[in-house]
């Protein structure tokens, strides 16, 4: 196990070393439960403790909707890349994976009273989802730049 260790931390900046000795069900537990939270508040006919006014604003539902599927989306890429055989193809499986569990939302809330289904509930699911992944990526991108810059020097 510690020769396993030493070959992922070989050429990964500290941080990566951390994330990548964590216990996999650490990642996967995190996506489960924010799942259950979703599903939970999909599932009740009002969302208490949110003031009426915020539903009033224009576009609203569709930020939350945005910032909702992003943390999933970026809870789904973590799991992906460090605890996942998948890990080269982490921010397209995120991605499918919640648009997928999106839409599933969308159609669970046609059978929760006072809950309607929204096709651009689903589309700004999906664009969270997307849109923690260029994050992500971002993140992925400049963690290599430091890292060529400690290899170069």
């Amino acid at each position: 196990m510690k020769n396993y260790l030493k070959s992922l931390a070989a050429d990964k900046p500290f941080i990566e070393y951390k994330l990548a000795c964590r216990p996999v069900y650490v990642y996967w537990l995190f996506v489960v439960s924010y799942l259950a939270l979703i599903y939970y508040l999909s599932s009740l006919s009002e969302i208490g403790g949110i003031p009426g006014f915020f539903y009033q604003l224009e576009g609203f539902d569709k930020l939350a909707h945005l910032i909702e599927y992003g943390i999933l989306g970026w809870l789904l890429y973590r799991a992906f890349r460090y605890a996942s055989p998948y890990s080269k193809y982490a921010s397209v499986l995120a991605v499918i994976f919640a648009t997928l569990y999106g839409i599933s939302d969308e159609f669970h809330q046609s059978f929760v009273p006072g809950r309607v289904p929204d096709v651009y509930d689903a589309v700004f699911n999906s664009g969270g989802a997307i849109l923690a992944q260029l994050l992500s990526i971002r993140k992925d991108m400049q963690l290599e730049a430091v890292r060529g810059k400690e290899n170069n020097s």
